[in-house]
This record gives C-alpha cells, sequence and structure tokens, in this order.
C-alpha cells in the first residue's frame, strides 16, 4: 500500500513539476522518475561492486531492465492502452537499442567494465538528458 501512495505521489509530483516548468513529462520520467525509481538497484549495485560480486550486480541491473520493459510495461498495457508518441518511438528508442547493443557488445568482448567505461556510460546518460532538455 506504501508503494502504491510513493509512486502515485512521485508520479503526480513529476507531472506537476513538469507542467509547472513548461517541460514535457517525458524528459521529467526519463530524468528525475527514472533516477528516483532506480535508486534500490543503485545501492545494490554500489554494494556487490564494493564486494566484488559482480554476478550479482549485472544480475540486478539486467534482471531489472527485463522485469521494467516486459513485466511493468506488460501488466500496465493489460489494464490500459499505453499510446507512446512518434518522437519517442524514433530517437529514444534508438537511443535505448544502442546503449543496449553497446553494453551487450562490451561484456561480450570484455567479460569486464572497466572505470574509464563506466564513465563513459554515466557521460553518455548525461549527454542523452542534456540535449534532450534542450
Amino acid at each position: 500500500m506504501l508503494l502504491t501512495v510513493g509512486a502515485h505521489l512521485l508520479v503526480g509530483s513529476a507531472v506537476d513539476i513538469a507542467r509547472l516548468l513548461g517541460i514535457s513529462e517525458f524528459l521529467i520520467s526519463v530524468s528525475m522518475v527514472a533516477i528516483g525509481t532506480s535508486l534500490p538497484e543503485l545501492a545494490t549495485s554500489v554494494v556487490a561492486a564494493r564486494r566484488g560480486e559482480s554476478d550479482v550486480l549485472v544480475g540486478n541491473i539486467v534482471g531489472s531492465n527485463i522485469f521494467n520493459l516486459l513485466g511493468a510495461l506488460g501488466i500496465s498495457a493489460m489494464i490500459r492502452p499505453i499510446p507512446v508518441a512518434a518522437e519517442i518511438v524514433g530517437l529514444d528508442l534508438l537511443v535505448v537499442l544502442g546503449f543496449s547493443l553497446a553494453m551487450a557488445l562490451a561484456l561480450w568482448l570484455h567479460r569486464a567494465l572497466v572505470r574509464w567505461e563506466g564513465a563513459l556510460l554515466l557521460a553518455a546518460y548525461l549527454t542523452y538528458i542534456v540535449l534532450r532538455f534542450l
């Protein structure tokens, strides 16, 4: 019940902020809402990385993304159809696909991610967010 209330407050507040600032709800969702809802995965990943438990770290991220894409989106669509703007399907879907392929390739080739690759991924995300807000 608290999770439902918290999720409602998070989404409602994000929409209110977006409208107040004249920013699209989509941009608020891929930045503030995405970061806010990903903090538990981030905390788990940081702890796993510090302990050297790379399987837990990668499994947490991959599993979370698969569940969000297939489970959360699938359940939501079963409740009510989800219209998707053409802009999102065009640019943003390609960005997600590109980053996913880059991650898969890096993990397949090196079997590890090193600091500079992590920094590059973070910089790429921040660049994406900044460019989307412009």
